[in-house]
């Protein structure tokens, strides 16, 4: 979120909310780098339009309103670096960017890309004035040709808003976890256990719930789903949950699981919902249970809360509060360390690089490198080979992900990543403002056979910025 104090004591250089409206924008088609540095999103496009106080970037994934960038524009062998905030954006078209923080030699290559734009206008503006003094039939068929140009630019518009229609009644996929803040009929298997799987005396896990017989094992209800969004411009935005990949740590759902999921009230661009789910179970009894969260109109669009209420034998008419948020695919690499649990000896444990790949169907793919002295029983793997796909699909759920990885030996190794460890409890971020994964492996096949080992934990490798070089000064050339 945006400090407002921050900006209003930024350097004189900084570009006040009022100033995109009152500086005069320009055409200007300019490659941009645009980055987030708390997600590490990065978007590469072109700048339609630029003023003094902000630019437009044409992009079909802008960033949501009141987002921190830093940007860079490159035109005419220059570039222009600065820490701007987006003021709005619209799926599928673009984003507008307000410039907040400018240096002055910054400032200045703006202001000389300014200039030219002026100059360029002008003379343009002449030849124009130029063309009005020739003969009526000049001007007759200078009317000719902006009228072609007319119509092909309307149907190019017209091509464009179906394109957009088109995208926007696809799909998005999104990947969310529901958990529940307070229950009155806790039905979850208490959490017993410590990381390791040793036994836990229930004295030393969570105290999330009063209303529970023994509050310190506590399990709040989880649902990990993911959802497919898709929407035809109307109020209601319809999710089609992946079943396949859907979860709950429910005893109600102990046969049957999750029988069926739907989403409805959810705003399509994502930062102003009222979301309705509704989830079937399918008790041990053959019976059929009901939970239906209502989440309140929310302005972050990765996260709403609300109550909920049930329905059946199983679930006791249990109601409370639950917070839903949206995580992020699990991209790049991540290096850590697997605790030994008597599988290996060495006292510091396996350093271990794993590589994540997930696309827009959920799929993971990837790979495992331990170093050579950490005493594992793999060394190189590869994930979703057909050797482990018939073990299992590699993929991920909310902010949980399962990866099975193999290698030349004949070792098949299973590993789960999560944003939460064993306790239910958050990672939290590491240095780079990136999220902890709490990781576990287990071994199928091989040498790995029966082994099995914990984080302590992952954090995402972030490769270093590259230095900044300031513009090469242009010197005219002298006579001799």
């Amino acid at each position: 979120m945006i400090n407002t104090a921050e900006i209003a004591i930024a350097s004189s250089t900084q570009a006040e909310p009022t100033e995109r409206r009152r500086s005069p924008r320009f055409a200007f088609f300019a490659d941009v780098e645009v980055l987030e540095p708390n997600s590490g999103i990065a978007i590469a496009s072109r700048t339609a339009d630029l003023s003094s106080g902000g630019c437009y970037v044409d992009t079909i994934n802008p960033l949501p309103p009141a987002t921190w960038v830093t940007l860079k524009i490159t035109k005419w062998d220059r570039s222009f670096e600065a820490e701007a905030m987006v003021a709005y954006s619209a799926v599928g078209m673009g984003m507008g960017l307000m410039f907040v923080a400018v240096d002055r030699d910054q400032r200045c290559t703006l202001e000389s890309w300014l200039d030219e734009i002026v100059r360029q206008q002008a003379h343009e503006a002449d030849e124009k004035a130029a063309q009005n003094t020739k003969s009526h039939m000049a001007q007759k068929d200078w009317e000719k040709t902006s009228m072609k140009m007319i119509r092909i630019a309307a149907v190019l518009a017209i091509a464009m808003f179906g394109a957009l229609t088109t995208y926007a009644q696809g799909v998005t996929p999104q990947q969310w976890t529901i958990v529940t803040t307070s229950e009155s009929s806790p039905n979850a298997l208490p959490i017993d256990t410590t990381p390791t799987g040793a036994s836990d005396p229930c004295t030393t896990g969570q105290n999330d719930n009063s209303n529970d017989s023994n509050p310190s094992c506590y399990d709040p209800l989880v649902i990990v789903t993911d959802w497919q969004l898709s929407t035809n411009f109307s109020d209601q935005t319809i999710a089609s949950p992946n079943l396949a990949n859907t979860f709950t740590n429910s005893t109600c759902s102990a046969s049957g699981g999750v029988q069926s999921m739907t989403v409805t009230g959810f705003d399509f661009f994502g930062y102003l919902y009222s979301a309705t789910i509704t989830i079937t179970l399918v008790d041990n009894n053959g019976g059929t249970d009901t939970i239906v969260f209502k989440g309140q109109q929310s302005t972050n669009g990765t996260q709403f809360s609300g109550t909920f209420s049930s329905s059946g034998s199983c679930m006791n008419n249990d109601h409370g509060n639950f917070t839903a948020a949206l995580f992020q695919a699990v991209n790049g690499t991540y290096q850590g360390s697997f605790e030994t649990n008597g599988s290996f000896t060495s006292s510091s444990g396996g350093t271990v690089s794993i590589t994540f790949s997930t696309d827009s169907n959920f799929n993971v793919t990837g790979t495992v490198v331990a170093a050579k002295s950490s005493g594992l029983c793999f060394s190189n793997l590869t994930i979703a080979t057909p050797l482990a796909n018939t073990y299992g699909s590699s993929f991920a759920s909310g902010d949980a992900l399962q990866a099975i990885a193999t290698d030349n030996s004949g070792n098949v190794v299973m590993f789960t990543a999560s944003g939460t460890d064993g306790n239910g409890l958050p990672e939290g971020n590491d240095q780079n403002g990136n999220p902890k994964l709490y990781l576990t492996y287990a071994g199928f096949g091989g040498a790995c056979s029966g082994v099995s080992g914990v984080d302590v934990p992952f954090t995402k490798l972030v490769p270093p910025h590259a230095p900044r070089h300031l513009p090469i000064r242009f010197e005219p050339r002298r006579r001799r």
